[in-house]
């Protein structure tokens, strides 16, 4: 329920009020499971997306997410220390 509130309300809400210019790099940190960046793909056409986490179990929930909706472009990385 969480991911559907975030991908359906919250994401697209935000952008609406950010008013991001298109052909923007942008880079969301703490992306968790990648559910915001199908949808700030699709809303704002970026020149660039990426995802960063901490967290190697979440980064890889979020290439399989995004994989499941053929987001080819979207990159995630992994932080270390």
């Amino acid at each position: 329920m969480r991911n559907f509130i975030q991908e359906k309300i919250e994401v697209p809400l935000l952008l609406s009020l950010l008013k991001s210019p298109s052909h923007a790099h942008i880079l969301e940190v703490g992306c968790g499971q990648g559910i915001a960046l199908p949808v700030l793909f699709n809303c704002c056409k970026p020149a660039s997306l990426s995802g960063i986490d901490l967290d190697k179990t979440l980064i890889i929930s979020a290439e399989n997410y995004a994989r499941e909706r053929e987001e080819s472009k979207l990159q995630f990385i992994m932080l270390t220390s």
